[in-house]
């Protein structure tokens, strides 16, 4: 039998593989941020109409994570998933060199283009209480890319070496772990920025304690992505996959692409729900009031929290409502007395109110009522 790496005999008929793990991760996490983006999509541009950059952004980080899934796929052909000293020698291991260095240089695209979404839509929402931080976030991340970018394509001499998989003699590598760990690490204070900088705003606002909670937890969903990142951070430090020198990089590179992948995805999902609430509200407005009852410790919820004291009989409503707008309900036609009125508590009315491409509210309307007709009969 012939020895091979730590005494590990080849096994070529029936090897360890990690395969299954390695594309079913992948593959689950990008098909639902793909379905979450859409629906983000559908919610902004044909619900609201207030389909921005932000939301492109959004779109190219999706793009850009499905590319990197379709390149793990090609690595699995080149023996990702494998121990190294269970490859055949027909594989081509050039091919999981390419879809490894594609992996490592569609990674920072993705985390930089999701973060400069949240802060666009932090300044869009908020306005100038918090612009400075985000443009602040929004060019070192962009600076911070361009960085990592060149080090990527200039870590080893010659840099061909990264994308065809060979080891020619003389060559030289940067520490390609730490360079990962450190770039991890500022990621992550970046991330961190980002969670902190709303939180100001929004625990100062004349509202319910138990309403900016609420609104503190949405905010607070990219920890999710967080956590992600810490867990990837610490893959780092007990694995070293990325260095040259690491004798079984097809095996080890499973953990470090799965919870790149993990961090990619739960990022773009947590940068796109806080948009779905006009869809939640339309289509599953039961749950939408539950969670608002639970974030209010009482009754009213959103799109049902309000309605006019005027006695009634039988109220018919158009089967096509509108748009909300802004009005008075003390001064509203009777025709439109029993409009759905938004809660003011709610954390949709507030996340409406503070700013955001449909402009700022008055303090003092009373209520914000849907363009819906109405018919009233005595009887």
């Amino acid at each position: 039998m012939v020895q091979t790496i730590d005494g590990h005999v080849p096994n070529y008929v029936n090897p360890a593989t990690r395969v299954p793990e390695f594309l079913g991760v992948q593959i689950s996490l990008t098909v639902l941020a793909l379905i979450i983006v859409l629906l983000r999509v559908y919610t902004r541009k044909f619900m609201r109409n207030v389909f921005g950059i932000e939301d492109w952004l959004t779109i190219l980080a999706i793009f850009l994570l499905c590319v990197a899934t379709i390149c793990s796929g090609l690595g699995v052909i080149g023996g990702t998933g494998l121990h190294y000293y269970d490859l055949p020698k027909t594989v081509n291991k050039r091919l999981a060199a390419s879809a490894s260095f594609a992996n490592q240089v569609l990674y920072q695209p993705v985390l930089c283009l999701t973060k400069i979404s949240i802060s666009m839509f932090y300044i869009s929402t908020f306005g100038a209480k918090i612009k400075k931080p985000c443009q602040a976030i929004i060019g070192f991340s962009i600076l911070f890319l361009i960085a990592c970018t060149v080090v990527e394509f200039t870590q080893c001499r010659p840099p061909d070496m990264l994308w065809n998989g060979t080891r020619p003699k003389g060559y030289k590598c940067i520490n390609q772990p730490m360079f990962f760990k450190v770039t991890g690490f500022i990621s992550l204070a970046i991330d961190l920025a980002i969670f902190i900088v709303p939180l100001p705003v929004v625990w100062t606002l004349n509202a319910p304690a138990r309403t900016r909670l609420a609104l503190v937890l949405i905010f607070s969903v990219g920890l999710v992505s967080m956590g992600a990142e810490v867990a990837r951070l610490v893959i780092w430090f007990h694995k070293n996959d990325g260095n040259r020198q690491n004798p079984d990089s097809t095996w080890n590179r499973v953990d470090i692409v799965d919870w790149s992948c993990i961090e990619q995805a739960t990022g773009i999902i947590c940068a796109s729900l806080p948009h779905l609430k006009a869809l939640f509200a339309k289509y599953m407005p039961g749950l939408v009031d539950s969670l608002i009852r639970s974030s209010r410790g009482g009754s009213g919820a959103l799109g049902y929290g309000k309605k006019s004291s005027t006695n009634t009989s039988h109220i018919i409503s158009s089967p096509n409502p509108k748009d909300f707008k802004i009005g008075d309900a003390d001064n509203t036609p009777s025709s439109h007395r029993f409009s759905q009125l938004k809660d003011d508590n709610s954390e949709e009315y507030m996340l409406d109110t503070i700013g955001g491409p449909s402009g700022a509210r008055e303090k003092k309307t009373s209520a914000i009522i849907r363009t819906t007709e109405w018919s009233v009969t005595d009887r």
